[in-house]
């Protein structure tokens, strides 16, 4: 995904996130370099791209069902 438009507001959003500025893959020079190698591998020159992977996950839903069952147990036990 093309992202040269938000790119600028991008790097206060990411600052935001204190738990992750200890970490070199937050890094603004990072960033952008992640954000060129992206571009160049979809053979574009210039800008910055981001990856994106949508992924959609079905559950059954006696699935929560379980789950809260299960708490309500350890809770009573």
């Amino acid at each position: 995904m093309n992202i040269i438009s938000v790119i600028e507001e991008n790097f206060p959003a990411i600052g935001c996130y204190e738990s992750e500025s200890n970490k070199a893959f937050m890094l603004l020079k990072s960033i952008l370099v992640i954000s060129r190698f992206w571009a160049r591998d979809l053979g574009q020159k210039h800008g910055f791209y981001e990856d994106f992977e949508n992924s959609r996950q079905c559950m059954d839903a006696r699935f929560f069902t379980a789950i809260a069952n299960n708490r309500q147990a350890i809770k009573n036990s």
